[in-house]
């Protein structure tokens, strides 16, 4: 929701300008699961936003080459997961990408017949689907905006969805992956006569983001060209001294 996406973004805002908040610098070499977030201030294991606490956000540096974060969005129990990236000096953000729904199987269900207890459907749909968004602090925030994270047929796929040609910076900047409905991964359970949904896990997914260098490329002569190099001479230095003789 609109609402919820602006006062998530005010909120953060407001922490940064705190003297008493700010952002959790988290130790990153180019992957990271909210599964390994351990239960910090009352908040719950588990979870990008129990980085901190409450006051604080994650910041994640991010490195040259693929950057990976993976989680999961389970409404109401985990809603959304919002955190920094830092774009360092000599670095540029180029490309970024969600997989979406990557724990859901594909299973088709007829109405009628046995399920499969690895049957998994996202719950929602079109613009109750989540959505992904980076934006920075400016006059004009918004990066990219990926709306309505779903497969658009059944809910039963995962897909993966990219973001526009990028060309990011040295800067700090807020990735929010946020629910617009009650998205769950659910089932189907006998409920005489017929079956009623019932959510079982969340809807996992994998963010990935794509950094270069912008530092100038020093030329380094490799191990074995010098190798080759030095026997080289050394086979020319002994056929003179042949000559020589």
């Amino acid at each position: 929701m609109l609402n919820l996406r602006h006062s998530l973004v005010l909120s953060l805002l407001l922490v940064l300008g705190n003297a008493h908040a700010g952002v959790i610098v988290v130790d990153y070499n180019g992957s990271f699961d909210e599964a390994d977030v351990v239960a910090e201030g009352g908040l719950p294991a588990g979870d990008f936003d129990t980085i901190g606490g409450v006051d604080d956000v994650a910041l994640f540096n991010l490195v040259e080459g693929e950057n990976a974060f993976y989680g999961s969005i389970y409404s109401p129990l985990d809603s959304g997961d919002v955190f920094n990236i830092g774009i360092t000096a000599g670095m540029r953000l180029v490309g970024a990408s969600i997989d979406w729904g990557t724990n859901l199987p594909g299973i088709n269900w007829t109405f009628g017949t046995p399920i499969s207890p690895d049957y998994r459907q996202q719950t929602t749909f079109g613009a109750t689907a989540p959505t992904w968004f980076l934006e920075e602090s400016s006059t004009t925030p918004e990066i990219f905006t990926i709306p309505e994270l779903e497969d658009g047929v059944l809910g039963l796929n995962g897909k993966s969805f990219d973001a526009p040609s990028l060309d990011v910076t040295e800067g700090i900047y807020l990735s929010s992956l946020l629910d617009q409905g009650n998205t769950c991964a659910q089932t189907y359970v006998v409920n005489f006569p017929g079956y009623s949904p019932e959510c079982v896990e969340g809807i996992d997914y994998k963010l990935t983001f794509i950094v270069e260098s912008t530092l100038p490329v020093t030329q380094v002569s490799e191990p074995s060209t010098i190798l080759l190099a030095m026997f080289a001479m050394l086979g020319f230095g002994v056929s003179r001294k042949r000559l020589s003789k």
